[in-house]
């Protein structure tokens, strides 16, 4: 009995270490297949990577032959420097004569004063019709009411300069007097246009020291004119075209009023004919550059021959 007893208590212990290995195996399962799903999530293969398969050879990029993002190589870079000097586009140059100024070809400003007016309209469609510019002195007092005539003439890179507040003589002003027929032309342009006019015409040309010393301080080249053909006074077309045609020459500033119709026909036959003798007709801006004259505050220019003449 005795040994019977020990045969079954052995037995029992043999099937509970059976079934203890049978759970612990079926844990291992479950952590191996686990541990398994991990890894395959975690390690993905990068696509972007080239991989290799047996027996296949991935090639070899030498590291000289790869060159930054938008960038050439240094080695290209050194091997055609004139290549990429001749792609370089010379934007400097072009910004500088935008319009195809020839310094050795003759040149005179057209200038208009009183402005603007609606006559005004027909001379900037004249001149930009035959791709030419003027420079315009308008009277502050008209800015307010001509707004879209002014940028009209900027539009066709024309230029605008002031010829004072009221046109009052400024001989006859005191020094406050006349930063008051100055200032305000400035200012009525950079608020409404964004534009600062650099020249000024003295009003009837009338001018002195104390004129000059005040144009100077307020840092404004003062413009005369080399032709007029009183427009103002005879206000006939043909008149006006025939005393310009027949007194003009290289390097004048060509005086006229924008605020007559005969001065706006007339304008119609000069640009053409002008052009035809083989004036360039630029502004006075454009004049003073070409011809290498810096255009000094406070002093008095009346034209700008070519370099040589007087």
């Amino acid at each position: 009995m005795e040994g019977r007893k020990n045969r079954l208590e052995e037995t029992k212990k043999k099937k509970a270490k059976g079934v203890a290995m049978c759970a612990l195996c079926s844990v291992g399962v479950v952590l191996l297949l686990a541990a398994g799903m991990f890894i395959h999530g975690a390690v993905q293969p990068d696509k972007s990577v080239q991989v290799a398969t047996v027996g296949e050879k991935i090639p070899v990029v030498p590291m000289s032959s790869v060159a930054e993002p938008g960038l050439e190589s240094k080695q290209e870079a050194k091997e055609k420097p004139q290549e990429a000097a001749k792609a370089m586009p010379d934007e400097e140059s072009a910004d500088d004569n935008p319009y195809g100024i020839d310094p050795n070809k003759p040149m005179i400003a057209l200038t208009f004063d009183d402005g603007p007016s609606k006559y005004t309209w027909d001379i900037v469609n004249t001149l930009q019709a035959h791709k030419a510019r003027a420079t315009f002195f308008v009277l502050g007092n008209r800015v307010p009411t001509h707004q879209a005539a002014i940028d009209n003439v900027l539009a066709n890179h024309n230029e605008i300069a002031s010829h004072s507040m009221a046109h009052k003589n400024l001989t006859k002003l005191s020094a406050v007097e006349m930063t008051e027929q100055i200032r305000p032309v400035d200012e009525a342009l950079q608020q409404q246009h964004k534009y600062t006019p650099a020249l000024f015409r003295v009003p009837y040309g009338a001018k002195n020291e104390n004129v000059q010393e005040t144009l100077k301080a307020e840092g404004k080249p003062i413009i005369g004119w080399s032709v007029d053909p009183y427009d103002w006074k005879v206000k006939d077309k043909d008149k006006v075209v025939e005393h310009i045609l027949s007194h003009v020459q290289d390097g004048d500033i060509v005086l006229m009023h924008d605020i007559y119709q005969p001065t706006a026909e007339a304008v119609a036959e000069l640009v053409p004919a002008l052009q035809e003798k083989g004036y360039q007709l630029v502004t006075v801006s454009e004049l003073a550059k070409f011809r290498n004259v810096s255009l000094e505050a406070g002093e008095y220019y009346r034209s700008i021959p070519p370099r040589g003449e007087k």
